[in-house]
């Protein structure tokens, strides 16, 4: 029973390959050390890009919370400043610590949610792309897209999607 690896980017049958051909290609791309090499430094650029919206994010958090405290509770404010102003370097201090890392907690909060909604971050992953740009190449695909490789028996036409 002989298998093939149907090729399809958005939803159209591209060509196809025998299933050892597209194994190859699949080893080769996890063989390539310089893959993982620009997988750890796409990994740590997203490590710095998120840590960055965080400080970026953590103003934004204090002024809205801040605009909601004017709203909702001026006297409570107004009595926070007034406090402020009477207290200690050494209170002044661990109050602005505390302001900073509650401010990063929604900051980071904020950032799990876009996550959550699908936000990537710059995420790419080097060996799919490898392969697909083999492919690509080896079936002269011009255009990108989503690909899904399927395997087919050619003899009873049973598949199984990869």
């Amino acid at each position: 029973m002989s298998k093939i690896a149907r090729v399809y980017v958005s939803g159209v049958e591209v060509g196809s390959l025998p299933v050892a051909q597209y194994e190859s290609i699949v080893n080769d791309a996890n063989r390539d050390w310089r893959l993982f090499v620009l997988q750890g430094l796409n990994t740590a650029a997203i490590v710095l890009r998120i840590a960055f919206m965080c400080l970026r994010f953590t103003p934004w958090v204090w002024f809205l919370l801040s605009i909601i405290a004017l709203i909702f509770c001026p006297e409570q404010l107004t009595q926070f400043i007034s406090e402020f102003g009477k207290a200690t370097p050494i209170e002044v201090t661990k109050a602005y610590t505390n302001m900073v890392e509650v401010g990063a907690f929604f900051a980071a909060f904020s950032i799990i949610i876009l996550c959550g909604m699908g936000h990537k971050f710059g995420y790419v992953d080097q060996i799919d792309k490898a392969i697909n740009t083999k492919l690509r190449r080896l079936l002269e695909v011009p255009t990108e897209g989503d690909m899904i490789i399927v395997y087919m028996d050619i003899d009873n036409e049973n598949h199984h999607e990869q």
